[in-house]
């Protein structure tokens, strides 16, 4: 059989990296990275608190606006409270890169085996695949405040599904597009809940969609 690559010392470049080797493929690599800087995203708690607080104060506001209004249905309370959970959290790749620089890993990442622009993408897009999370969250959030088990139908499901699917994207190129533009900002952290309410104006979220502007 082919030859493995050897295991890197603790102190080479590239060391923590997993899925390095030549046997792993392109895809299967990039997947195999984002999954390991997801598992070191959720050991911060710091970025637990951002997704979860998001998700249940606004899940929380929207029940109490359905009880008083009912303009909306229950998928709408509960999709729109995890989209906003999972902003929040893709925000956090503002100071993802300077928080690797803290950490001393981001000499590793940039001279990885794979190339840097690869390794730092699967670092950044930690935040939006961890985000998806608020979604259930702000399901489970709603069945609890509400005392009842919204289920939807197998199509809606599969709606939810490609929709969740497209917003994941989207999220994640918000996210590369965040982390490029404040990389060399040394407070880059300060700044992410200044980017909240220009992120949810455009998004739409915060209008109906019988009320949205024109722009």
């Amino acid at each position: 059989g082919r030859a493995r690559r050897p295991a890197r010392a603790a102190g080479e470049p590239g060391a923590g990296l997993p899925g390095t080797g030549q046997e792993a493929g392109p895809v299967r690599r990039q997947i195999r990275m984002t999954a390991f800087h997801v598992r070191q995203f959720v050991s911060v708690p710091y970025f637990i608190q951002v997704m979860v607080v998001a998700t249940l104060s606004t899940t929380l506001v929207q029940y109490l606006a359905f009880n008083a209004w009912h303009g909306v249905t229950p998928t709408v309370v509960w999709v729109r409270g995890g989209v906003i959970g999972l902003w929040s959290t893709a925000t956090c790749a503002a100071g993802i890169i300077g928080f690797e620089r803290y950490k001393g890993t981001l000499v590793h990442l940039v001279l990885a085996p794979v190339g840097a622009l690869r390794s730092l993408a699967a670092v950044v897009s930690a935040a939006a695949s961890f985000g998806v999370l608020a979604l259930p969250l702000s399901w489970a959030t709603w069945s609890l405040l509400s005392w009842s088990v919204h289920a939807p139908s197998w199509r809606r499901l599969a709606g939810v599904a490609a929709g969740t699917l497209m917003l994941w994207l989207g999220a994640v190129a918000l996210s590369l597009a965040v982390a490029a533009l404040f990389v060399l900002t040394p407070s880059a952290i300060s700044y992410e809940g200044l980017l909240l309410v220009p992120v949810f104006l455009l998004s739409g979220l915060t209008f109906l969609g019988s009320g949205a502007p024109g722009w």
